[in-house]
């Protein structure tokens, strides 16, 4: 029945947050409408920002997100070179641990105050 499934959030201003997945996770434009931004990686995953406050949309795509409730995880080959590139220079909400369960992770918000969690693999 469907053909995709992506995430589309609403931002405050969908330009800077698609150039911070751009900047940090590869991502490329498919859609740059200043209203709207969509972007896919190397993998085909994809993510799309809308504008808080486009006239026709319903109340519930008015607001933006409010970065609480949610998160994005992206699952990284190698954490440590991941926090070591830029992740300390972000806005920190949890350092590189790891958890009881075995995964290893760190938390941070992105442009548009949305919660991202990079992850590394649990061993096997």
């Amino acid at each position: 029945m469907t053909t995709q499934m992506f995430p589309m959030i609403v931002v405050k201003d969908p330009g800077t947050a698609a150039a911070w997945y751009r900047a940090h996770l590869g991502f490329e434009p498919v859609a740059s409408l200043g209203w709207y931004e969509h972007l896919r990686d190397a993998s085909g995953r994809e993510l799309g920002f809308l504008a808080a406050g486009i006239e026709g949309q319903p109340a519930e795509l008015q607001e933006a997100a409010n970065g609480r409730g949610f998160a994005l995880s992206f699952e990284v080959r190698d954490l440590d070179e991941t926090w070591r590139t830029w992740g300390s220079s972000l806005e920190v909400l949890s350092k590189p641990k790891r958890e009881p369960w075995g995964q290893y992770h760190f938390i941070v918000r992105d442009a548009a105050g949305l919660v991202v969690d990079l992850i590394e693999a649990a061993a096997d």
